[in-house]
């Protein structure tokens, strides 16, 4: 599984300190928590965290139903 960020970071062009949201399940408004650790993706109906750790269908949508909270 690939390494997911949790943070922002800063905006690669110079002069800029403008900081940019990394796109993941934990930040998004459609990641329903349902109890004991467990989050499924409202959009996708797909388990994707299980006891607070990614599952293999972690991110499936690729940030294409991603909404900020």
């Amino acid at each position: 599984m690939k390494n997911k960020t949790f943070y922002t970071k800063k905006s690669h062009k110079k002069g800029k300190n403008a900081r940019k949201v990394v796109k993941c399940c934990n930040t998004c408004a459609n990641c329903i928590p349902i109890g004991e650790g467990d989050h499924i993706c409202d959009e996708m109906q797909e388990l994707v965290l299980e006891d607070y750790m990614p599952t293999d269908s972690y991110y499936i949508c690729g940030g294409k139903y991603y909404d900020e909270l």
